[in-house]
């Protein structure tokens, strides 16, 4: 398959782009249209009030309290407030929910139109429950609903201060009126900013979710292609520049990131050092907010990849046996369990293929590879060697789901620490472990966290884990949904 499909394909999505943004902007203009009811029931409450208790076109705190009105007074404006705030968290959920679907179902549509006569496999659509999961995904440590919540409050709270500077001042009707309009259209500027931020990050997120299944299942095909991913810009004067404040580099630069290709499942590194997925997923409020850089994808042969890793050429059986030898001596740098590998790999292209695999850790501790094995494969069977290998079948079985999700972060931190190129399928529990150390902060960076679980035995790697989660909620509850989730995608199915 030629290389022109990353255009076909990035010209189908370009059409999918477009009917999104236009229909967001359709979200938007209801958005709107809710805060404008809002004002016009709170200037209607207010010319009410001040007709029945102003005195020569004056409200203070004197007059309302005389009438005890004053507690009644705030009360109805934040039953108001109340009133509106359902229907644009609705609205925002609704625009939120939407856009990662049409974007999820829409990469997917687009990626068999573009690869006509290659087998895909099956490519399934969204669920509700990965909407779910996409939607609620913490940002800076709050979920949407989170944002929401907090955002209604904050609007109670800036009114009723407005009001309560007005009553101090005795302002006239036309003096408070303009106070609360100032109120509420910065609060609908901060709800289009939740919006616009929200949508951005699951756009972007839907399409990559859908990109990393069909990488995996090109993979899985056999087909010779892989998904890439290029980082785009909107090369506008808007784009965070690299420029310099007071003398003073800007941190966030995204200037730099334009035109930059990876494989799909790997992270781009951005000018501050934060590490994320596609735009809008770092964690970080200042790469996050407000951005509109964009992925676009395509699919690749695997000969036309700038950097072929190494796992994609066939080695012979003495160069994979002195890359294994090499893999035991790295993995001993990073930690201190013994490995009990016998010291034989065993080549066998045909039972790797039956297995659908590139390598493993026998039970007798020889390691079986594929010719093709790349160098990431192989330390991920040492770390087995230095893990699985200590317990008994059964009790491997059980906690099995934790020791390939700890393994294959600890391989692809290792592989990224030591510079060596990698590639490898999209892991559900790999990146629920990142997102709980993320979250919960627990090391400074995946590396450390990494380490740090693998250092603890298998049979008590969960529990370890779901303490140190436990302890983090005692003090942030409110990303109890999202971590007791991500816990039970490394816990698996066997406990």
């Amino acid at each position: 398959m030629a290389d022109y499909e990353y255009d076909d394909l990035n010209r189908l999505l370009v059409q999918v782009r477009r009917i999104e943004e236009h229909r967001e902007k359709g979200a938007e203009a209801e958005i709107r249209k809710a805060y404008q009811e809002l004002m016009k029931e709170l200037q209607h409450y207010l010319a009410d009030t001040y007709t029945q208790y102003a005195e020569d076109d004056q409200l203070t705190y004197a007059i309302l309290q005389k009438h005890g009105y004053y507690a009644r007074f705030l009360e109805e404006v934040e039953q108001k407030i109340n009133d509106i705030s359902p229907d644009v968290k609705r609205l925002i959920r609704s625009m939120v929910d939407q856009t990662y679907e049409y974007t999820y179902n829409g990469m997917i549509d687009c990626v068999k139109k573009a690869s006509a006569g290659v087998e895909m496999g099956t490519l399934k659509a969204c669920t509700p429950d990965i909407i779910r999961r996409a939607v609620e995904n913490p940002v800076s440590k709050l979920t949407l609903n989170d944002r929401l919540e907090k955002h209604r409050k904050e609007i109670i709270y800036d009114i009723k201060q407005n009001i309560s500077v007005g009553l101090m001042n005795g302002d006239r009707y036309s003096t408070m009126a303009n106070r609360i309009k100032k109120s509420v259209n910065g609060d609908y500027k901060k709800a289009i900013r939740i919006a616009r931020t929200e949508t951005h990050r699951v756009r972007e997120a839907g399409n990559h979710d859908a990109a990393l299944l069909t990488d995996e299942v090109l993979k899985i095909s056999e087909s010779g292609m892989w998904m890439a991913k290029t980082w785009k810009t909107m090369k506008d004067e808007r784009v965070r520049p690299a420029g310099k404040t007071k003398g003073k580099a800007r941190r966030y630069d995204h200037r730099k990131m334009e035109g930059i290709m990876i494989p799909v499942e790997e992270e781009f590194t951005l000018p501050s050092g934060a590490k994320t997925m596609a735009p809008g997923q770092s964690g970080v409020a200042g790469e996050d907010i407000n951005c509109r850089c964009y992925l676009s994808y395509g699919l690749k042969k695997a000969d036309l990849q700038d950097k072929e890793p190494q796992g994609r050429k066939k080695r012979t059986k003495e160069e994979l046996q002195a890359a294994s030898v090499n893999a035991k001596n790295i993995t001993e740098k990073y930690t201190t369990r013994p490995s009990k590998w016998s010291g034989k790999v065993t080549v066998d292209d045909e039972a790797c293929r039956r297995d659908k695999i590139a390598g493993r850790k026998e039970w007798n501790c020889d390691i079986l590879l594929k010719s093709t094995a790349s160098d990431k494969t192989i330390i991920h069977e040492h770390l087995h060697a230095r893990s699985g290998s200590y317990l008994n079948r059964i009790t491997y079985i059980k906690h099995g789901a934790m020791e390939e999700a700890s393994v294959e972060l600890l391989a692809r931190e290792i592989c990224t620490n030591e510079r060596i190129p990698f590639s490898g399928y999209p892991r559900h529990g790999v990146e629920a472990l990142r997102k709980i150390n993320r979250i919960t902060g627990l090391r400074d960076n995946d590396l450390d966290f990494a380490v740090s679980l693998f250092g603890k035995s298998l049979d008590r790697r969960y529990s370890w884990l779901e303490a140190q989660v436990d302890r983090y909620l005692k003090m942030n509850n409110q990303d109890s949904e999202a971590l007791r989730e991500l816990l039970r995608q490394v816990k698996g199915a066997n406990w």
